[in-house]
């Protein structure tokens, strides 16, 4: 059987034409002057859909790291900042190796992954260094979608007869679960696909192998077999997994199921919505993200009316920066903003990633952009801080539309134990390897009912329902 050494920046060709967007100035937060910007009303007729709610799980103080009294645990910041790290860094042999980029520090009697930057000694070690903090997570939601410790959202979906926990990542496109014959030292207590279990499954004989910046890999055999979610249901690639990579090892969920542009695919193949879109079927998913039991869920095959109020604002998703093709669901031309002003000189691209819990900046757009707040201080090598007493009000200008802001508590990732006038902020500085682009994950998402078009390869906001 062939091995194909696969990385998730290795792009293949696919273009996907954007659909003639009408244009409508608006008056509220997130309206746009901008002639790429549409709006739909929610009473309009939508395409069917299907969607699962969301069950909540008990918050584990133990894994978050803010804690019950408001107090920050900046070693479970750290910890979700490396597996972001980990999760943008699949290499080709070609890009410089940034093996060395993610180090593994143990402090005291903890184990805690850190990126790159942060050094024996630090401000981030001093403080918590007799802490110990198990592995973090991330993921997302749709299919019955279920919050892991209020920042990790899961959901039901079904493989032939089998029923998986995945998360939703519109940040990469490869659907991943652990396979039978992956051993309980790699995979421990994840349910595990059994091609041999479906009358369905086609083994495309190849094996794949991806490597991330830590040195881990994640190696499988290819499949194609029916998949299900919420009554959607279609062939799907598969990449059956006997070695998870340190990311995948450490979720709750059995596996992911991207959601991003085939030319992220480790096999070439299409995500699920896009495989929808291509038969003919709606290929619009949306997301709805929030702390609230019963409220976070993801739909396929259109939105739910049900979810949001007002227009829905949207946005032509773009190509990465000297890429001919589309990879992230990203919105170019953009800008964050501090009280409704631009907090940085020049414009970047925004990925909107569910499967990225804070929002990251390249450092040296942090660095500016934190200029902008009065009274921020940095703390460490990734994260300010600011005046618990006056919060700034943190938006993002989508192609120079008016600001989508953020509220003041998703900004807030928690007050200083030492010094609790001073909270840190949710822009987090960290490189990873996307140029000037900027990451937004849940911290925004879970502000805005948000839309993704693969037809018309447009992004969607509108305001969600309380």
């Amino acid at each position: 059987m062939p091995t194909l050494f696969v990385f998730k920046l290795t792009l293949l060709t696919f273009l996907v034409a954007p659909g003639v967007l009408a244009h409508r100035q608006l008056g509220t937060a997130g309206a746009s002057g901008s002639s790429d910007v549409a709006e739909r009303a929610p009473n309009a007729e939508a395409p069917p859909h299907v969607t699962i709610p969301l069950t909540k799980r008990n918050f584990d103080e133990s894994r978050h790291w803010k804690r019950r009294n408001g107090a920050v645990y900046i070693p479970a910041l750290a910890q979700e900042a490396a597996k972001t790290a980990l999760k943008y860094s699949k290499v080709t042999q070609a890009r410089r190796s940034t093996a060395d980029c993610i180090s593994e520090k143990r402090l005291a009697d903890a184990r805690v992954v850190l990126r790159c930057g942060l050094k024996n000694g630090s401000i981030v070690n001093k403080r918590w260094q007799k802490v110990s903090h198990p592995q973090m997570i991330k993921t997302r939601g749709l299919v019955a979608l279920e919050i892991e410790s209020y920042c990790v959202w899961s959901g039901q979906i079904i493989v032939a007869n089998q029923s998986f926990s995945m998360y939703f990542d519109s940040g990469s496109t490869d659907f991943t679960l652990p396979m039978v014959g992956c051993a309980e030292s790699e995979c421990g207590s994840k349910k595990l696909y059994d091609p041999s279990a479906s009358a369905t499954a086609v083994n495309q004989n190849k094996t794949l192998q991806s490597r991330f910046a830590d040195g881990s890999f994640s190696k499988g055999a290819w499949f194609k077999d029916i998949v299900t979610a919420g009554g959607m249901t279609t062939s799907q690639s598969i990449i059956g997994a006997t070695q998870l990579s340190s990311t995948i090892k450490g979720l709750q969920s059995d596996g992911i199921m991207g959601l991003a542009f085939p030319a992220l695919s480790s096999t070439g193949t299409p995500s699920f919505p896009f495989t929808l879109n291509g038969k003919g079927r709606s290929g619009v998913f949306a997301i709805r993200l929030s702390d609230s039991e019963a409220k976070s869920e993801i739909s396929f095959g259109g939105m739910n009316p049900a979810q949001f109020g007002g227009p829905v604002t949207y946005f032509s998703a773009v190509n990465s920066p000297g890429q001919s093709s589309k990879t992230y669901w990203q919105i170019g031309e953009s800008a964050p903003t501090v009280a409704g002003k631009n907090a940085v000189a020049k414009r970047v691209n925004l990925i909107i990633d569910s499967g990225t819990t804070f929002i990251i900046a390249p450092m040296s757009a942090a660095t500016e952009f934190y200029s902008t707040i009065n009274g921020s201080q940095k703390l460490d090598d990734s994260h300010w801080t600011y005046p618990c007493a006056s919060p700034p009000t943190v938006g993002f200008s989508f192609r120079r539309s008016q600001p989508f802001l953020i509220k003041a508590d998703d900004f807030n990732l928690g007050y200083l134990p030492d010094a609790s006038s001073r909270c840190v902020g949710a822009v987090i500085g960290q490189d990873l390897g996307l140029g000037t682009s900027w990451v937004l994950g849940s911290t925004f998402l879970k502000n805005w009912y948000s839309i993704f078009d693969v037809a018309q390869a447009r992004i969607g906001f509108a305001t969600p329902r309380a």
